[in-house]
């Protein structure tokens, strides 16, 4: 099935997995870049050898902060121009904007999310046509539909905005202040531990 929110197997089939593989039984420091301003645990290992340091935390840098070191260092990441949070592609915990984003600036990504989610669905549907039932899982990316349904809602939403944007003062900010100023995400709906910033 697809990793969601309630079967997150994703982080620790292929990210935890096989760093703790790769590091071995070699001592090692694994930087964890949770803020302080996050109220969420991040990445312990259960292996002596592998010990987590949290630098942000500790440190007391919330999310101002670490965006001005991104901008006074190496720039804030192109892609949080349409995305809130650094992860994978096809990460589920993605708004249906940042899918919308996803198609328009790297649409062979897109297509390949939108084939893992088919070959999922037609799976599911020939155990059924078997009379085999594999048990309950993801047939989708989003608990909003499939990602074709998923975008349409996110452009239909953002020509809405369109609209109201051209009748109120059309002040432009930077995208890097826009994205400074959005919420986080509810600590339900977080990234991985491994991905979020």
């Amino acid at each position: 099935m697809l990793p969601s929110a309630r079967a997150r197997w994703c982080t620790r089939t292929m990210k935890i997995k096989p760093f703790e593989q790769f590091v071995g039984d070699d001592p090692v420091i694994s930087y964890v870049g949770i803020r302080a301003d996050e109220n969420r645990e991040g990445y312990i290992s259960s292996k002596e050898t592998i010990k987590a340091v949290f630098p942000f935390i500790d440190d007391g840098l919330v999310k101002d902060d670490v965006f001005r070191l991104l901008e006074d260092s190496v720039g804030i990441p192109e892609y949080y121009k349409w995305r809130s949070r650094s992860g994978c592609y096809f990460c589920f915990f993605q708004r249906q904007d940042e899918w919308l984003g996803l198609k328009e600036n790297h649409p062979q990504l897109f297509e390949k999310a939108k084939e893992y989610e088919q070959r999922q669905r037609e799976r599911y549907d020939l155990d059924i046509a078997d009379k085999r039932f594999v048990g309950s899982g993801n047939y989708t990316w989003s608990q909003a539909g499939t990602l074709d349904e998923v975008v349409a809602k996110a452009e239909k939403r953002r020509a809405e905005k369109g609209i109201i944007a051209t009748s109120n003062d059309s002040k432009s900010s930077r995208w890097q202040d826009i994205l400074k100023q959005q919420d986080d995400d509810d600590p339900e709906d977080q990234a991985c531990l491994i991905c979020s910033l």
